[in-house]
């Protein structure tokens, strides 16, 4: 068995270099591995150094020829003020002019019109709708994305034809830390918190590693942490002793203190939330997170488990192999032997032995493609259905064999996430929640599972585009991943305009946007794109423990309305899915994350269409919310232990995670 590892430390800022145009470019990134043996994801509050993105005047109408023209009165405005030549040599500063230059035009030509009604349906849903904040038809957003050096920033400000400039930031797939079992002696190096504090022992050269030990369901509890010099690893002394805090030895300091820097089962540190809480597990099975769990090989054989959950959420309403619920006709077809249901479509009723969703006879003005926004897929997998791909990304310089292609996914997790969606009904493996749904690969991050905010931007809008509806006629968009910008950063205001610009569009040409919350257990307005007033944001809860996953960021129970409209839960721990052969021999594994959230919902969307309980035409994405949003509240009002402890009916401790998605359709 190949064991499976994302070698990456955690914290370590990702640098990005240049990109390139088009499909098949993106953002080259130095390496954040290290062998520590953990997968977790990178710090997200880091800019790509210089890369920019340039918002254009409102009266710009060719974003290409206001390029031109910029590039044109930056360059001439540096060469002025650099110093004067001397005996012929030319200055640093007249070198750096001739290094700005723009790699790409987006919000142009770029994005399909947006589809036929929009308007009038944005303005018949009112302010009560999701909708409300975004919808309605508004002058399109041109943008350019440059590279410059950090001297060019007043002079692109000052040009004519700039509205703002923002700086392009790393993206990053938003599952969660997994650590190898035999690095839980060894010890896991993080940083904390600036409020992390330990006198005497927190000295410049110093790091911090934890130890730790299993716990109950494959999960880890910390119970040693010990400061070491950073480049030989020698203990750092404190009048002569080392520094070394225990669990044991704390207890007496009181429950906040050990919260802080212990965690729980299963629960990181407050004051280190990126540290691991689960080792990576064995291939197959479910450990710890309910519903199927005694297969360790999908690929074993052995009837179909209906992927039971712990809340017992009551009898669902009756689904007939010849219809859906509700009166929706499209059709059920009995779970095939040697296939499971994973635990996360078992929760929200998507699937049964005797009964899962079928894509077969659905007629031709509802077909659904779902374009997932990730690493690439792996379109030798035999449980994907596959039809195409376009890729923005460079490959990583540090990951041997890493390649742009957008059906080679070196990192696993863009596979993992198309498997929820849509894993084939075929006696192999797993089924995901719309069964051999066509799948589309838009490759924006490396083997790393880091990208550029700008290339997710870009890939959603060619999908909203003309030449990406004619190839790929996507209807449904997942991103598993997230950048992150502070509301209080003096930027903040200008990157959400022009960053959502890009995703309002896609909605507004009628596709269904779907992002991941993000994994830090913190406020959701920051995380782009789901803090986009036209995006899906897909918060994580746990089917094992009925409980909003301790990682998922949540939206503040005090937030505006429209903002709360917009979020809605799915499950994201222990979730088996298809993964790509380049990461895990058996083709199969168990990740969670609101990356693995995410992808529910994306399927529920589709089968929403699938079914014609969500029309194909007329209406933004966004609004599609509203029917999905609508079911999850009839399901909970049919029985209330459907739910979870935690959420939109049962809000606790000013955290908002929304309802849990309901697979009706």
């Amino acid at each position: 068995m190949v064991s499976f590892t994302f070698f990456v430390t955690v914290l370590l800022l990702a640098q990005h270099a240049a990109c390139r145009l088009g499909p098949t470019s993106g953002s080259q990134q130095q390496s954040i591995q290290e062998d520590s043996g953990i997968a977790s994801t990178p710090d997200l509050d880091h800019i790509i150094s210089g890369q920019f993105l340039l918002h254009l005047a409102d009266d710009v109408v060719d974003a290409a020829a206001a390029g031109e023209v910029l590039v044109s009165e930056v360059q001439a405005a540096m060469e002025a003020a650099a110093p004067s030549v001397s005996n012929g040599v030319v200055t640093a500063a007249a070198h750096q002019a001739s290094a700005f230059k723009v790699l790409r035009t987006l919000g142009s030509a770029a994005a399909a019109e947006p589809a036929a009604g929009v308007a009038a349906a944005a303005a018949a849903a009112a302010a009560s709708g999701p909708a409300a904040a975004g919808a309605a038809a508004a002058p399109r957003t041109r943008s350019l994305l440059v590279s410059a050096p950090d001297s060019a920033i007043e002079f692109m400000k000052a040009s004519s034809v700039v509205k703002a400039v923002v700086k392009d930031r790393v993206v990053a797939s938003q599952q969660t830390a997994c650590v190898e079992r035999s690095y839980l002696q060894k010890g896991i190096t993080a940083t904390p918190l600036p409020s992390f504090k330990w006198a005497g022992c927190m000295t410049p050269r110093s790091k911090l590693i934890w130890r730790a030990s299993a716990c109950s369901g494959g999960k880890i509890s910390y119970i040693e942490i010990r400061s070491v010099d950073r480049v030989t690893n020698a203990p750092i002394m404190n009048n002569r002793v080392p520094c070394v805090l225990s669990l044991a030895g704390s207890g007496s300091l009181g429950a906040t203190f050990v919260r802080q820097r212990f965690g729980a089962c299963g629960q990181a540190p407050s004051l280190a939330r990126t540290l691991p809480t689960r080792i990576c597990s064995a291939t197959g099975g479910n450990t710890g997170a309910g519903g199927s769990s005694g297969t360790t090989n999908p690929n074993s054989g052995g009837t179909g488990s209906t992927g039971a959950t712990t809340g017992n959420p009551g009898t669902p309403p009756t689904t007939t192999m010849d219809g859906g619920p509700s009166g929706f006709t499209q059709a059920r077809v009995p779970l095939t032997s040697g296939d499971q249901i994973p635990s996360g479509v078992g929760r929200i009723e998507g699937g049964s032995a005797a009964a899962v969703f079928s894509i077969a006879g659905v007629p031709a003005d509802r077909q659904v493609v779902v374009g997932v926004v990730d690493s690439g897929i792996d379109d030798t997998h035999p449980d994907l259905n596959v039809i195409g791909g376009s890729s923005w990304v460079i490959p990583s310089a540090k990951v041997a064999g890493d390649v742009a292609d957008a059906d080679v996914d070196k990192y696993g997790h863009g596979t993992h996430v198309a498997g929820i969606v849509a894993a084939k009904n075929n006696g192999a493996g797993v089924v995901g929640i719309a069964p051999g749904l066509p799948l589309y690969s838009l490759k924006v991050l490396d083997a790393q599972g880091v990208g550029a905010l700008s290339d997710a931007m870009a890939a959603v809008e060619w999908a909203a585009s003309a030449d990406g509806k004619a190839k790929a006629n996507i209807r449904v968009i997942n991103l598993s991943l997230a950048a992150y910008i502070a509301p209080t950063d003096p930027d903040y205001q200008a990157t959400m305009d022009l960053v959502c610009a890009s995703f309002k569009a896609a909605s507004d040409a009628g596709i269904v946007v779907i992002a991941a919350a993000g994994n830090y257990a913190s406020d959701t307005r920051g995380y782009l794109p789901a803090s986009c007033p036209t995006v899906i944001a897909v918060t994580s809860m746990d089917p094992a423990s009925n409980t909003p996953s301790s990682f998922s960021n949540f939206m503040p129970a005090d937030a505006a309305a429209a903002d709360k409209n917009r979020v809605i839960a799915a499950p994201g721990n222990g979730i088996l899915s298809t993964i790509s052969y380049a990461r895990e021999a058996s083709g199969y594994r168990e990740l969670s994350g609101t990356s693995m959230a995410s992808p529910h919902v994306a399927g529920v969307a589709a089968t929403c269409f699938l079914s014609g309980a969500c029309p194909t035409s007329g209406v933004a994405g966004i609004d599609q919310l509203t029917t999905l949003q609508a079911a999850a509240k009839e399901r909970l009002a049919q029985s209330a232990d459907y739910g979870f402890a935690g959420d939109a009916s049962s809000t606790a401790n000013g955290k908002f995670y929304g309802s849990l998605l309901w697979a009706k359709f």
